[in-house]
């Protein structure tokens, strides 16, 4: 430390002062107007105006304000020289980050954009095949019903009234095959016992033999659009799930972004303590904001009463 002090003598004070403006000039001149630069080699001349004047002090125990005024200049000169060294270093440093570092951040960027939109286009093409096979079910079911009318119009014919009771019985095993066949869907909107309770009312023993199969056909329709509900609620459900499942990663990209911020900020050369302290908690603050939003989307939601 007194070789550094003995650098700032007064009888050195106009080669100190050019070398300064040398600096200084230098400097700018990288620098080219970044804000950043200039504000970090401020901070530095004043961390280095503190700690020359604290050695100097110490070194000469000034008493006078004479020597309280030899103190102050030697430190303005050491000042001087902090800030002008500070603004060439520190411009050196950006204009590094800018050629090797951030170049490699954009392409990291780019690749994940990249990622992003395979994954978008995966996603669109199982929804397509999805929406094809809704399709083709709902062509299969088309197609029974028109083959289940064929065959009530062709029995219809043939019905008489010694065979009403086994007609009756036919009709609504065909309501129960239709309803097994797709119980996996239905079930939790019509159970079995349900099922069975509408199945003994509506094809009663009683009905005419002319309206045992409109009775069939209108629990069948029914059926249909319990099912049609059901592949509705689904189709939201899915939908919603997609939805959830895109801001999920949106927030997930925020989150990674803004710690590869918080380690960039990290590394890099930073003299006050408590500004990155401050700094690394408003990116914790933020990281944890974002987390909060991630599990408020994903947490199941509370069936409304």
């Amino acid at each position: 430390m007194s070789k550094v002090l003995d650098f700032i003598e007064l009888d050195q004070f106009l080669p100190v002062v050019t070398l300064t403006i040398l600096l200084a000039f230098i400097g700018d001149n990288m620098a080219a107007g970044r804000q950043s630069v200039l504000v970090w080699a401020r901070r530095s001349a004043a961390v280095g105006l503190i700690f020359s004047a604290i050695a100097l002090i110490e070194q000469l125990n000034p008493t006078t304000p004479s020597e309280f005024l030899v103190v102050a200049i030697r430190a303005a000169m050491a000042a001087g020289l902090c800030w002008s060294i500070s603004t060439i270093v520190l411009a050196v440093a950006v204009s590094a980050y800018q050629s090797i570092i951030n170049p490699a951040v954009s392409q990291h960027r780019k690749a994940a954009e990249h990622v992003r939109k395979l994954w978008d286009q995966r996603t669109a093409r199982a929804s397509d095949q999805r929406s094809a096979e809704l399709a083709d079910k709902e062509l299969q079911r088309r197609e029974q019903l028109h083959a289940r009318a064929m065959r009530r119009s062709q029995r219809q014919a043939a019905i008489a009234d010694r065979d009403r009771l086994a007609r009756v019985q036919e009709a609504r095993e065909e309501v129960t095959r239709f309803y097994e066949e797709n119980a996996a869907e239905i079930q939790s909107s019509l159970p079995r016992s349900l099922f069975r309770v509408r199945l003994q009312n509506q094809l009663s023993p009683a009905l005419s033999i002319d309206r045992i199969w409109p009775a069939a056909e209108a629990m069948i329709a029914e059926i249909v659009a319990v099912i049609d509900r059901a592949r509705e609620e689904q189709r939201k459900a899915d939908a919603e799930e997609r939805r959830v499942q895109v801001l999920v990663d949106s927030i997930r990209q925020q989150i990674r972004e803004i710690e590869r911020e918080k380690l960039l900020f990290a590394q890099s050369p930073a003299a006050d303590a408590e500004v990155v302290t401050h700094e690394l908690r408003a990116f914790d603050h933020q990281i944890a904001a974002l987390r909060d939003q991630i599990e408020s989307l994903i947490k199941p939601k509370e069936p409304s009463p």
